[in-house]
């Protein structure tokens, strides 16, 4: 698959972190205004892991519920590979969906899922927030329009580490991620301890 060449400030802000796009999916996420595509990396910054993002999303201005900001936005998603890993392509164009009811996914936004990504996995839920494994200039990029594009980085939580990320907020939940370091891209990992 082709870089799309109407966002190359933003292919070439991923390309530079998570290496050239090698492959991906193009198409139109169900009720959404723009075409998402959903592209795979070749060369993440971490051993035997799997990048992908989308790209398009970012030409849908979204509004932020809490300072009512219009923001630009894509999405990133990892995972280690050999795990039972989802469907990348549904997974985000379904999160693109629900973004197309007009508002940006803010940090500490959880999306229920319904169900655990595979057999081996208890995740059932994706936690929004910034880019943590990489360096901070990663979290935000230029577009041609000179706006930021922020981007968002999804990963797999527990229904019990969801519902503490909403009821507690981002600070208390990504504290407790900061102490307890688990491997946010394994599918395949346990629970945190300590949730009520």
């Amino acid at each position: 698959m082709q870089s799309n060449s109407r966002e190359p400030l933003i292919v070439a802000h991923l390309e530079s972190r998570l290496g050239r796009i090698v492959g991906g999916w193009r198409g139109q996420a169900s009720k959404t205004p723009v075409n998402v595509d959903v592209v795979e990396f070749s060369r993440p910054p971490f051993p035997e892991v799997r990048a992908f993002a989308t790209i398009g999303l970012s030409r849908m201005p979204l509004r932020s519920r809490q300072s009512k900001k219009m923001i630009r936005q894509e999405l990133l998603w990892m995972h280690r590979s050999g795990t039972d890993a989802p469907d990348v392509f549904g997974l985000l164009c379904g999160v693109v969906s629900l973004c197309a009811k007009g508002h940006a996914l803010l940090r500490g936004d959880v999306v229920e899922l319904g169900r655990p990504f595979g057999a081996e996995s208890r995740l059932s839920a994706l936690y929004a927030t910034q880019p943590a494994y990489f360096p901070d200039d990663f979290a935000v990029c230029k577009l041609e329009s000179g706006e930021p594009c922020v981007v968002v980085w999804l990963f797999g939580v527990t229904s019990r580490e969801a519902e503490f990320a909403r009821k507690e907020g981002w600070d208390r939940f990504e504290q407790l991620l900061l102490e307890q370091d688990p491997d946010l891209l394994d599918l395949r990992r346990s629970e945190l301890t300590g949730l009520p």
